[in-house]
């Protein structure tokens, strides 16, 4: 593929209705690229619009959507009573609806679903919970919320206000749990919020840290391990129990289509008991 020669290129752009309301003419640098920005009307008509270039010897081009704003009629606040948890732990979302013109949106209808996935505890420097072995990992099936756990319906009171309450799964790392609320109003027009939680699988967590990427034979690897709270603060004074060994994998089964599948064998070297200091 060459650049083109010009140094210019020449667009268009068309309303919902085929008439041309802009012209742009944007240069060219040397990759043969260009950017540019145009502002619609306050009376633009809704529809799909199109933007594509003039010249007979360019084809392609894009459409875009142009929408009214609505503003809706009823406002939904969202948020859990606290930001962290235990896993197992009840957790509580707190829903107020109320109409723009600040007076409680009493007895509507609120939909709430829940969604979890995993999340990623950080202490620099050092490796906390389980490794993944899986070097391409694969995304939720449902989506970038993470997975369906639950969901329901409830009333909002005479103040506008509804509570959600469920619980946590056990899970040995750390999870991020979404919940959703949608509301309609009275013309039917859909309002939704969403609040996020970190669910965590123990009240502390352990980080640990090599001073070394590769060892040698008969040579000596340190470890520092450090304790802290969800804050990643310091958690104290505490009794740790630790293992050393090594890691291999064995061929348990393999499947109907012909592939092998791997169980990990850790096989212990050393272990023992350890206190961290304050």
């Amino acid at each position: 593929y060459d650049l083109p020669r010009q140094d210019q290129i020449e667009l268009t752009v068309r309303n919902a209705v085929g008439e041309q309301i802009e012209t742009l003419v944007l240069p060219l640098n040397e990759f043969g690229a260009a950017n540019g920005t145009f502002t619609l009307a306050e009376s633009a008509l809704p529809g799909v619009y199109d933007l594509y270039p003039e010249a007979d010897n360019y084809s392609g081009g894009i459409s875009f959507q142009v929408a009214e704003y609505r503003k809706p009629e009823i406002e939904l606040t969202l948020g859990f009573d606290q930001q962290d948890y235990l896993a197992s732990d009840q957790l509580t979302g707190d829903v107020s609806a109320r109409y723009y013109f600040d007076a409680p949106a009493a007895g509507s209808e609120i939909g709430w679903n829940v969604y979890v996935r995993d999340g990623f505890f950080s202490l620099p420097g050092y490796k906390v919970g389980p490794t993944d072995l899986v070097y391409y990992g694969f995304p939720n099936f449902g989506g970038t919320l993470g997975t369906y756990l639950t969901g329901g319906t409830g009333t909002t009171g005479e103040d506008g206000s509804f509570s959600v309450n469920f619980s946590s799964e056990a899970a040995d790392r750390t999870q991020i749990y979404t919940l959703e609320t949608v509301v309609q109003d009275e013309s039917g027009f859909p309002v939704s919020s969403r609040t996020t939680a970190a669910v965590h699988p123990e009240q502390i967590y352990i980080g640990l840290k090599a001073d070394t990427w590769i060892g040698q034979v008969d040579s000596e690897v340190m470890f520092e391990l450090k304790v802290v709270d969800w804050n990643r603060q310091s958690a104290g004074v505490q009794n740790v129990e630790v293992a050393f060994g090594e890691v291999t994998w064995e061929q348990v089964r393999t499947d109907q289509f012909g592939f092998p599948a791997f169980e990990k064998q850790f096989n212990i070297l050393s272990q023992g008991s350890f206190q961290t200091s304050q």
